[in-house]
């Protein structure tokens, strides 16, 4: 069945998915990844959201991502705000704010749907 609907084109479809269903999908290799940009699922910081933050599905990218609109959140290695200090010494991160703009540029190179 499948290969009859690869060999015509057909595909399955949600009308209008939850976001709780959308939040589930994968970060990496997301088959809603807009064709016309560059795909970095391998640069050093997809590597560390991977390794150390463990950042799979698209809500874990969301969640980290909220750091950003934080007061306290300053775009340099050594910034102080609480989120920060935890990834570098509990998680090993170097650089948080490097890791955190990785998960922006991936969730901006999906496809709104």
């Amino acid at each position: 069945m499948l290969q009859c609907a690869k060999k015509y084109g057909v595909s399955f479809d949600t009308v209008n998915p939850s976001p709780q269903i959308l939040g589930q999908l994968p970060l990496w290799h997301h088959f809603g990844q807009d064709p016309n940009k560059m795909q970095r699922n391998n640069s050093a910081s997809c590597k560390c959201l991977q390794a150390n933050h463990d950042v799979w599905l698209v809500h874990e990218g969301l969640v980290m991502l909220r750091r950003l609109r934080d007061e306290e959140q300053k775009p340099t290695p050594t910034c102080k705000c609480l989120a920060c200090s935890e990834d570098r010494h509990v998680r090993s991160c170097n650089n948080p704010h490097v890791c955190t703009s990785a998960v922006e540029r991936r969730l901006s190179s999906l496809l709104p749907k």
